[in-house]
C-alpha cells in the first residue's frame, strides 16, 4: 500500500516538476485560451471564484488542468485576457496549502527552486519566496486587463468584478456567494467564499 501511494505521490509531483523548470529558464508557459482568467497562489478563494463566474462567463479550468489557474508571473501571452489575480496573506496562504497538503506541488507551480524535490526542508520557506514574488510581480504588472483583488475585499468588489469582466446581469451581485468561516487547524483565518 505504501509503495503504490509512494508511486502515484511522484506522478502527481512530475508535471509541476516540469512545469517548475520551464518557468525558471522561461522556457514554458501554458496556453491562453480563454478569455477570462481568475488566478491566484492558492488559499484565496479562486476555485470557488471560478465555479461561480464560469456560470456568467467562460475561464480557465477550476482544477488548474489547463495550468493558468497558479502561474508564477504575469507573461505577456496573458494580456489578452482579462485577469482576476486573487491574493491574500502570503503567511495565511501558505498555511493553508501546507495544512491541507499542496505545500509542494504549490511551490512548483510556483516557480520555486527545483532543489525542494530532494531537500524538502526548505519547503516551506520557498513556498513563502514565491508566493511573496508572484504577488508582487502581479501588482507590478501593467495590463489593463488586470484586476487584483486582495482576499478580504472579494465581498465588496462584487461590483467592480461584474464590470471587469462585462458581465451586466443584475443576478451576479444579486446572488453573489455570501462570506462563510475559513478554517485551519486552529480556528478561524478569515472568511471563505462558498458556491
Amino acid at each position: 500500500m505504501h509503495i503504490a501511494r509512494y508511486i502515484k505521490l511522484r506522478l502527481a509531483l512530475f508535471r509541476p516538476a516540469l512545469r517548475c523548470i520551464g518557468y525558471n529558464f522561461r522556457l514554458y508557459y501554458p496556453k491562453v485560451n480563454v478569455p477570462n482568467l481568475i488566478i491566484s497562489s492558492g488559499g484565496a478563494s479562486s476555485t470557488l471564484m471560478i465555479k461561480y463566474l464560469s456560470r456568467f462567463i467562460e475561464c480557465n479550468d477550476q482544477d488548474d488542468k489547463d495550468g493558468l489557474k497558479h502561474v508564477p508571473y504575469p507573461a505577456k501571452t496573458l494580456a489578452k485576457s482579462r485577469i482576476l489575480y486573487l491574493y491574500d496573506s502570503p503567511e495565511i496562504v501558505c498555511e493553508s496549502l501546507c495544512r491541507r497538503g499542496l505545500d509542494l506541488v504549490q511551490a512548483l507551480k510556483l516557480k520555486a527552486s527545483i532543489s525542494i524535490l530532494w531537500d524538502r526542508g526548505s519547503i516551506r520557506e520557498e513556498l513563502l519566496f514565491a508566493i511573496h514574488e508572484q504577488i508582487k510581480l502581479f501588482k507590478g504588472c501593467d495590463f489593463g486587463t488586470l484586476l487584483c483583488i486582495e482576499y478580504n475585499d472579494i465581498w465588496e468588489c462584487k461590483r467592480d468584478i461584474a464590470k471587469h469582466f462585462g458581465i451586466v446581469d443584475p443576478a451576479f451581485v444579486e446572488n453573489f456567494p455570501p462570506r462563510k468561516p475559513r478554517k485551519n487547524g486552529k480556528g478561524l483565518l478569515g472568511e471563505s467564499l462558498e458556491v
